[in-house]
């Protein structure tokens, strides 16, 4: 997977709500947040716009234009995004051992008997298919 920028909280709220509900325009988005929270929490149209602007730059999303209207689009998954923040988190965080990042887990009762026995048997399944 190709390195990608990092995403800012704002950022991430907003590509959030485009992965969430799909391809959508500014006033999809503005609707969204009226909807989800009280009205001294939604972000400005400006800020909006903004963060929209600069999620095409870092090349998370992918515009077509409809007149003045443009529809956003994610051209980054959120699974990809996932694996490529745990990846950074496992560089920084766990000296690059993702066994750190399950022993940190188990250890801080993060993960149950039954999840560990999970990921046990995932790892054995894998390990089979190789």
């Amino acid at each position: 997977m190709k390195s990608i920028n990092m995403l800012t909280p704002g950022e991430e709220n907003i590509i959030q709500i485009i992965w969430k509900i799909g391809p959508c325009t500014m006033s999809q988005i503005m609707e969204y947040f009226r909807n989800l929270q009280s009205d001294d929490n939604i972000p400005a149209p400006t800020t909006v716009s903004t963060f929209l602007r600069i999620l095409v730059d870092k090349k998370y999303l992918n515009f077509k234009a409809y007149g003045k209207t443009y529809e956003y689009f994610a051209i980054v998954s959120k699974n990809q995004y996932a694996a490529m923040k745990i990846k950074s988190m496992i560089k920084h965080y766990f000296s690059n051992k993702p066994e750190e990042l399950v022993s940190f887990l188990v250890t801080e009762e993060k993960l149950t008997e039954v999840e560990i026995n999970k990921l046990l048997s995932q790892l054995k399944d894998k390990s089979k298919k190789k």
